[in-house]
């Protein structure tokens, strides 16, 4: 891909989640909610199909959070078309991320995985290395949910991985090619994304009844780790 377009379409995601970012800090989720439907209208009486797939974005995101998987599918199966006829790959697996959540959300892994396994490749061949340890870590839980856990640790495992390389420094040169990706999604190349891997791989040993092997990975994801000890006394 020309490094310039890469550039343009990581800017693009900085843009739609660290605005998502900043509007949670200053009002509340229904505010935020009315807001975005009030410019998705906006958008669509203008013709702007960039700005309505913004817009469905940031309210599939927000319709989740609510507690509305349904809405939430509704809005980002809308923009999943736009984003393909435009050519936005990332775009499209970040919506496709979302949507797979939304399903694991609801149960429904299967639907997931196969949302999550379109997603990854785009994240590898664009060397988005912070989106494919998010990605890896949500099919971890897929698989755990589903009770396959060794192909929950085969995926969890790859996501610290890549986690750990990040924090190393390993990563760097991946880093600062997508540096107009989002604050965020940088600043979660450190604790929160390793975290976040940490505690679904104590879940899943705490899943196997391998009570120590869980808490110790509770413990690294929370160094306090007094309260973890009964997850991973789950039999």
């Amino acid at each position: 891909m020309n490094p310039a377009r890469k550039v343009r379409i990581a800017a693009w995601l900085g843009l739609v989640l660290l605005a998502a970012v900043s509007l949670a800090q200053r009002s509340s989720l229904q505010d935020q909610i009315a807001q975005h439907e009030q410019k998705l209208a906006a958008a669509r009486a203008s013709g702007s199909l960039r700005e309505e797939a913004t817009e469905l974005n940031f309210l599939g995101m927000m319709y989740r959070q609510a507690g509305k998987p349904q809405k939430a599918l509704e809005d980002l199966n809308a923009v999943l078309p736009i984003e393909q006829r435009a050519g936005n790959q990332a775009a499209q697996a970040m919506t496709e991320n979302t949507m797979g959540r939304v399903y694991t959300d609801l149960g429904q892994e299967d639907k997931a995985l196969a949302l999550f396994n379109q997603a990854l490749p785009v994240w590898r061949t664009l060397r988005i290395r912070q989106a494919e340890a998010n990605t890896l870590n949500y099919m971890g839980k897929s698989y755990d949910n589903l009770g396959q856990r060794e192909e929950a640790l085969k995926n969890l495992n790859a996501s610290l991985s890549i986690w750990r390389e990040l924090d190393n420094g390993q990563a760097k040169t991946q880093v600062e090619q997508n540096h107009a990706l989002p604050q965020s999604w940088r600043e979660t190349g450190g604790r929160a994304g390793e975290a976040a891997t940490l505690d679904n791989l104590g879940t899943t040993y705490s899943d196997m009844g391998q009570g120590t092997e869980a808490l110790d990975y509770f413990n690294q994801a929370r160094p306090s780790g007094g309260k973890w000890a009964n997850r991973a006394a789950k039999p």
